[in-house]
């Protein structure tokens, strides 16, 4: 498929998507390799496409008309979420890589975009699980209460407009005594277990169980090499000295809400620390200098990295928030502005859960199989945010998404009513073929089925015309 707009299909059609991308090639590099049964592009298809038919699972989906008119069932779909040799972080990686630089070069010609990765966590619960590998008990921030469940580690990729998933994993708790279901593969042979350690399956497991900040820099690492980004916008979970000089070495300055009991030290008094109210106060006494800004100042951190720090009013309170940037180039307003690009990826986490199936499409004990249901999610919103890109198309996330779920649902009855029209016209043909018609009446049977054909139309009313989007007969 060409890059053209005219020949760009909607998200509609999965399969334009998949040719737009060169999705065989990846599953080529991913790994995706199938010697016999459904090809991987229809088994993937199937998969990505499940959630637009309403069905909140696969199990659904395959009780319905439309999962029973497909070549195979849906533990075949299973089987290749669960295949340890299939690398589902590779996949959407390079869909991603394949998106942003679509994207990028959009963008080509504006002063005002700045690439930007993001990185954030969000809680994907399994509260009635008990046999789900690596099920652990993790606390949640949102709701301050310890959950069942995975924390899915997400770095994303945002010039202020969109927001495209590059790499995600599954986080399970580092702690024995909080994990619910341990590591199937730890401590047994590959016969034991059925599990290859050195696939990637086994990788993934041995990264679920590592501390956050050491999966994030492995990310990055993956990230920079490919993917354009001058920052990396996190909330304040993440800040430590030690991440913004790691993420530094690596050419990514910080742009980092941060908590307010950090405390800093001023150019000229590096030996006295100040909270974040002491600070305030030193600066300009509690003094607005504009609506939303406080004040700013270039100081130090406890262990000796240099920041500048913007004091902001919280928009929802009294509070006042102390926004760091290791780029001490930036304006104060710059510093703000590229930090609200970071609210994309809660976005994101809010689109995936409630429409994509991030939250309850898996029912799978299987981590690799919680791995490539979550990893399936993130692709489905990459399809839908490149779809909106390539078409300039303002609307959000959501609608587009409902757009899709019932104009899919329509599909079908289109392609039956075609086929029968289809049937009706090629009568004469059938019946020329069996000896029935005289010598000569061909021609003529041939024009009346098609005047009956048109009567019909024209007796369809416009409603029902827009609706299915009948072409004409003749």
């Amino acid at each position: 498929m060409s890059n053209s707009t005219e020949q760009f299909k909607p998200i509609l059609s999965f399969e334009s998507i998949f040719s737009f991308v060169g999705i065989n090639s990846i599953f080529k590099k991913a790994g995706f390799i199938k010697r016999s049964g459904a090809s991987v592009e229809d088994l993937f298809l199937t998969l990505v496409s499940s959630v637009f038919y309403g069905n909140k699972n696969l199990f659904r989906l395959f009780s319905s008309p439309i999962g029973k008119a497909k070549d195979f069932g849906k533990d075949a779909l299973y089987r290749m979420c669960a295949n340890p040799k299939y690398n589902w972080q590779y996949l959407l990686f390079q869909l991603a890589v394949f998106a942003i630089t679509f994207i990028h070069s959009l963008n080509k010609g504006s002063k005002d975009t700045v690439n930007c990765l993001v990185v954030d966590d969000t809680m994907i619960e399994r509260s009635r699980g008990k046999k789900v590998e690596l099920l652990s008990r993790q606390f949640n921030h949102v709701i301050g209460k310890t959950v069942k469940g995975f924390t899915n580690l997400s770095l994303g990729w945002t010039d202020g407009i969109s927001f495209i998933p590059v790499l995600n994993y599954l986080i399970a708790s580092a702690k024995e005594k909080n994990q619910i279901m341990p590591d199937k593969t730890k401590g047994k042979s590959r016969k034991e277990c059925g599990v290859d350690k050195r696939t990637n399956a086994g990788k993934l497991r041995n990264i679920a169980v590592k501390t956050k900040p050491d999966v994030l820099i492995d990310m990055v690492k993956k990230a920079v090499k490919l993917i354009p980004a001058q920052y990396i916008l996190m909330d304040s979970w993440f800040f430590s000295d030690s991440l913004i000089k790691q993420l530094y070495d690596l050419g990514l300055n910080t742009i980092c809400l941060v908590k307010s009991n950090l405390q800093f030290r001023t150019l000229d008094a590096p030996d006295t620390p100040l909270t974040q109210k002491q600070l305030l106060k030193k600066l300009c006494n509690g003094k607005l200098r504009n609506a939303n800004t406080l004040t700013s100042a270039i100081v130090v951190t406890n262990q000796g990295s240099k920041v500048k720090v913007v004091l902001v009013k919280s928009y929802n309170s009294k509070d006042v928030i102390a926004i760091v940037s290791t780029d001490l180039s930036l304006s104060d307003e710059e510093i703000i502005r590229i930090y609200g690009f970071r609210w994309n990826i809660e976005v994101n986490f809010k689109i995936q859960k409630q429409y994509l199936g991030l939250k309850t499409e898996c029912q799978c004990r299987d981590f690799n199989s919680c791995n490539a249901f979550m990893i399936t999610s993130n692709i489905r919103y990459l399809f839908i945010e490149l779809n909106r890109r390539h078409d300039n198309d303002p609307r959000g996330h959501g609608e587009i998404f409902c757009t899709v779920k019932s104009e899919m649902l329509v599909i079908p009855f289109l392609k039956v009513l075609q086929h029968l029209l289809q049937l009706i016209d090629s009568i004469v043909d059938r019946l020329d073929e069996a000896g029935c018609l005289k010598s000569n009446c061909r021609d003529v049977a041939k024009q009346v089925i098609s005047d009956l054909i048109e009567e019909w139309y024209a007796e369809v009313t416009d409603y029902v015309k827009q609706f299915f989007s009948l072409p004409s007969p003749t």
